[in-house]
């Protein structure tokens, strides 16, 4: 009698992380590869584009790819600001009307000793609606998410989402798992 095995592996903040399944034989299919920016994105829907930094990235003020130490997948992206209330972020072209609600995250860590808030911000065009999110970074190097939702007043042709330094001063932080999808 043979038994079949199943065993759900969960990770940080309860995402299933893995999947492993013991029919008794060996599987014949590979694992998906952390390098493929499809195999690291697990929020369905997500609209950002490598919102894990696998592959390079076209956010506004420069960040650079980090190996390894990541909350989402193999890499991360570092900001370092160049000025005090510095922010970077991506342009989300997308096709939006008024009322509909968008879901947005991200994680942040600090790589500083400056204690102050993160901020993750959803930004409507043309004096649209904004929405930020401010959490405390309490420990360097631990990663913090960040999530809001934005209800759009009228239509829109694009988003951008951001992760802002918010200190009186210049700001290092890491950037990881960044998301936005329609609810």
């Amino acid at each position: 009698m043979r038994i079949a095995v199943a065993l759900l592996i969960v990770g940080c903040q309860g995402e299933s992380v893995a999947e492993a399944v013991d029919s008794g034989k060996a599987s014949a299919e590979a694992s998906a590869d952390a390098g493929d920016t499809g195999a690291c994105d697990d929020v369905v829907g997500n609209l950002v584009p490598n919102g894990s930094f696998e592959a390079e990235s076209d956010w506004r003020t420069p960040v650079t790819l980090v190996d390894g130490g990541a909350d989402h997948c193999a890499r991360w992206a570092r900001f370092d600001a160049a000025r005090e209330w510095d922010a970077t972020s991506v342009r989300i072209p997308l096709t939006g009307v008024a009322g509909a609600v968008y879901e947005f995250g991200a994680s942040v860590q600090r790589l500083d000793d400056n204690a102050a808030e993160g901020d993750v911000f959803l930004i409507a065009p043309s004096g649209g609606p904004e929405k930020h999110v401010f959490r405390a970074l309490p420990s360097k190097g631990a990663w913090v998410r960040f999530e809001g939702s934005l209800t759009l007043t009228g239509p829109v042709d694009s988003l951008t989402i951001g992760v802002g330094a918010n200190a009186m001063a210049r700001r290092s932080l890491g950037i990881d798992r960044v998301w936005l999808r329609k609810k």
